[in-house]
């Protein structure tokens, strides 16, 4: 059984380097581990690899995928270019150009992006995989548009029906696109059964800021509509006096850790791990691992 771990939060709160901990731990334990990133500014080989290289590539023995728009973009021609020619065509007389203007639409590459991961967990070529998302506001986009899609290929396929018949009499359609329709409507179903299935753990990552609680309960509320919950809060970055004991301008800072953290108690019902602030780069990745293992043996 393939086991979907995403991870998510703000821009800036140590998200990737938290995905790239994770995988590390569960390469560690034996499972065949990949590390997927659909971040616009990826983070992931110059966290495990030590260097920015191309990826598909493999660091610490845990396989690494990063995807810009270009590539998912490029991908969603050679799996949908057909499809949607067809179905547009049996429409139009358009010729296979119309590809090229369709996929640089509003949301096409957020789509494609749960499909590939949705693919790559249906091919069990993996033990687990960590879904390193895009900056909080992005992810939910992603969520929104798979919704809106799942109900407007209800509505699509009704309005063919509809006009079926007037279009065949102006048009002789070459392919029947009822059929594609409908299993878009399938497909975007079954992503949200994994999002929202066992299969599937979510960890949300926060730092102790009164923004970041607010921020965090604001998408905890969005995930829940959609009927995903979150399995862990990860607070990073918190600073106590151990960090530096005679340095006055930390004071400040482990104040409004400690009020941030009093905040985030009134969450009930999510387990909560905290990280304190590492300020040694080459002993970051290490300590969260210990953390992490230490913390929550129920999930990792």
């Amino acid at each position: 059984m393939v086991k979907l771990i995403s991870v998510w939060g703000k821009g800036g709160v140590g998200k990737s380097t938290i995905a790239s901990s994770i995988s590390l731990l569960y390469n560690r334990k034996g499972f065949n581990t990949l590390l997927l990133s659909t971040d616009p500014t990826p983070a992931s080989t110059r966290i495990l690899c030590k260097k920015e290289v191309k990826t598909p590539t493999e660091c610490d023995g845990v396989k690494i995928i990063e995807l810009s728009e270009e590539d998912i973009l490029s991908l969603w021609k050679k799996r949908f270019g057909d499809e949607v020619y067809n179905v547009i065509s049996s429409f139009l007389p358009v010729d296979y150009s119309i590809i090229d203007y369709v996929s640089r639409a509003p949301g096409i590459s957020d789509e494609f992006t749960l499909y590939y991961l949705y693919e790559l967990f249906k091919s069990n070529e993996y033990d687990v995989i960590v879904w390193d998302t895009t900056g909080a506001g992005g992810s939910l986009n992603l969520l929104k548009i798979e919704k809106e899609l799942y109900e407007h290929m209800g509505d699509a396929a009704k309005l063919y029906l509809k006009v079926r018949s007037t279009l065949e009499k102006l048009r002789k359609a070459q392919y029947e696109p009822l059929e594609l329709i409908n299993s878009w409507r399938e497909l975007a179903k079954n992503i949200f059964d994994i999002l929202s299935s066992n299969d599937h753990d979510l960890i949300l990552v926060s730092e102790p800021t009164s923004l970041s609680f607010f921020v965090t309960k604001k998408i905890l509320e969005d995930l829940n509509l959609h009927n995903i919950y979150t399995r862990l809060i990860i607070i990073n970055k918190v600073f106590n006096e151990k960090i530096c004991s005679n340095c006055n301008f930390i004071d400040e800072l482990v104040k409004e850790s400690k009020d941030s953290l009093n905040l985030f108690d009134s969450i009930k019902d999510i387990e909560k791990i905290i990280i304190p602030y590492i300020d040694n780069p080459e002993k970051r990745i290490e300590n969260i691992i210990d953390i992490i293992n230490e913390k929550n043996q129920k999930i990792f």
